[in-house]
């Protein structure tokens, strides 16, 4: 944030964590930051993907300590799984690891990311995250990854409206974001193999 509001020093920005989409036809936003899992185009508006970080399954040191070590991703079957709002995340990550035939899924099902990440801090079982939302807690220790192979599924997209896609504030808050989420990435990258 303190890097964009001083990229854009006449103009205020606000961040709304919402569920719902922005209605740009009503003025609801300028643009917008999705998470999709392929990019959906929508008339008169115009998407980039700005980021695709890698998922992990990610626990605390004190959860990998008393459970087996994870070799494949089918050895996630034998241990607790953290959902969000329901088991699509892991099934689909389970789907993209090459698991196939899945048993019916169980575990806590939590309402957002930001939960089944405190729930996984907290050595309740293993969360699902993007390296995007797990950089800090990885890099400082309170979290391991347990990933045999980190798997992508989709990415957070930038949207606004196809006219004003040139205009100069949304360039540089693209821009931006852009450099912020790559940024943030390869720092993950860099402190994981650090630690290993």
């Amino acid at each position: 944030m303190p890097a964009l509001m001083a990229s854009l020093p006449s103009y205020d920005i606000a961040l709304y964590p919402t569920l719902s989409r922005a209605d740009f036809t009503r003025g609801e936003a300028d643009a917008e930051i999705v998470h999709m899992n392929m990019m959906i185009s929508r008339p008169k508006v115009r998407t980039e993907l700005i980021a695709a970080p890698k998922i992990h399954a990610v626990a605390s040191p004190a959860f990998r300590a008393r459970h087996p070590v994870v070799t494949q991703a089918s050895d996630f079957l034998n241990l607790p799984l953290i959902h969000e709002a329901s088991t699509l995340y892991w099934e689909q990550w389970f789907e993209n690891a090459g698991v196939t035939d899945l048993p019916m899924l169980r575990g806590p099902h939590l309402w957002h990311a930001h939960l089944t990440i405190e729930a996984a801090r907290q050595g309740q079982g293993v969360a699902l995250a993007n390296a995007l939302l797990v950089e800090e807690d990885l890099a400082a220790g309170r979290l391991v990854d347990l990933s045999p192979h980190p798997v992508s599924l989709g990415g957070y997209y930038f949207v606004a409206v196809a006219r004003r896609w040139g205009d100069p504030e949304l360039v540089v808050l693209r821009r931006g974001l852009k450099e912020a989420f790559q940024g943030g990435i390869a720092r993950t990258i860099d402190a994981t193999a650090r630690s290993e």
